[in-house]
């Protein structure tokens, strides 16, 4: 299968202006574009995916200039990008447009480009704050409170579906990179993914779902002020509600632990989950088989991910790899 993507047309100024115009949902109708709309690509072209930031100039009803920024994002799997849109579609028209607990403002999404577009969320990464240990209990008490929010949904008038022919085409691409190097683990790894997929299809079949984002940590949450934005939906579905708290704790201890001792970062988990538990009517535990077993899920499939990363930058004996050949999944 060819996953490579084309150079996109739409990055025509002409093209581009003309789909803005048409689509923008600004808070002002009446709203102009007066320049031209400029792109400004963020990480190159890959293979699989394309990210873009555009810059629009706004004359106003009032005659003021706005600036707006929008991000845009390709992927080969088109599912993925057109789902993510519907879920924050969804979450826009159900209180996350306003509030201490937000997404970014969706645009529209065009089916011929594969194209996202989305408000750009203001505010710096709560990954930035904790790093330097600054504001960390109002990121953990607002982190908990905006999952809770979300636990709260369900839609069925949604399509919610996951990504199988995607996730299949993905891990394959994965093993098959691997096979070469590391012969030895190659069944092992095999058994993880099939142990990952085995589990993830039966918690989208169980009772108790809401709609997860599924890869909610520190560096999908933007913080401007008193308010709180979850950015990149494109792994959202209907699961566990325990799949999200596992991401996010975990991702803690990945993302920080070289830096941060682990008892500020116990000391972060417990905030969380406090603030989480406060603001929901579920009564959720991390103790017991099955919440160890969501946990070894996640810690598996996250050190995976960080595992090929490590891969393909060229570190080839990498602590993840120690890391996953250790999971109780194998």
């Amino acid at each position: 299968m060819n996953t490579r993507l084309k150079r996109p047309a739409f990055l025509s100024p002409v093209t581009m202006r003309r789909a803005l115009q048409a689509r923008l949902l600004s808070v002002d109708a009446r709203a102009r574009l007066i320049r031209k709309v400029t792109v400004e690509r963020l990480g190159g072209f890959e293979d699989r995916s394309h990210k873009l930031r555009y810059h629009l100039w706004l004359r106003m009803s009032d005659h003021t200039i706005k600036r707006v920024v929008i991000r845009g994002t390709i992927e080969v799997q088109d599912e993925t990008r057109r789902q993510a849109y519907e879920i924050m579609k969804f979450l826009w028209l159900h209180g996350f447009d306003r509030g201490p607990f937000q997404i970014p403002r969706p645009i529209t999404f065009f089916r011929r480009w594969k194209l996202l577009l989305y408000q750009e969320a203001p505010g710096k990464s709560a990954l930035d704050f904790l790093a330097r240990r600054h504001q960390t209990e109002k990121i953990m008490a607002l982190s908990g409170q905006w999952l809770a929010e979300l636990h709260r949904h369900s839609p069925r008038t949604i399509r919610l579906a996951y990504n199988h022919r995607g996730r299949q085409h993905y891990w394959r691409a994965v093993l098959g990179l691997l096979t070469k190097e590391y012969e030895p683990d190659f069944i092992l790894l095999r058994r993880g993914i099939q142990r990952i997929k085995h589990f993830e299809d039966r918690l989208a079949r169980g009772r108790g779902r809401v709609l997860v984002h599924h890869d909610f940590h520190p560096g999908n949450i933007i913080l401007s002020g008193q308010t709180l934005r979850v950015i990149d939906f494109s792994e959202s579905r209907l699961s566990h509600p325990l799949i999200d708290i596992a991401s996010f704790m975990i991702q803690l201890e990945m993302l920080l632990g070289r830096h941060v001792p682990q008892s500020i970062i116990k000391r972060w988990q417990h905030s969380f989950f406090r603030a989480y538990q406060g603001r929901t009517r579920k009564r959720l535990s991390l103790q017991g088989s099955s919440a160890q077993e969501i946990f070894n899920l996640m810690r598996f499939r996250l050190a995976f991910q960080a595992f090929v990363g490590a891969y393909v930058a060229g570190q080839k004996d990498s602590f993840w790899r120690r890391e996953i050949l250790q999971s109780p999944l194998l």
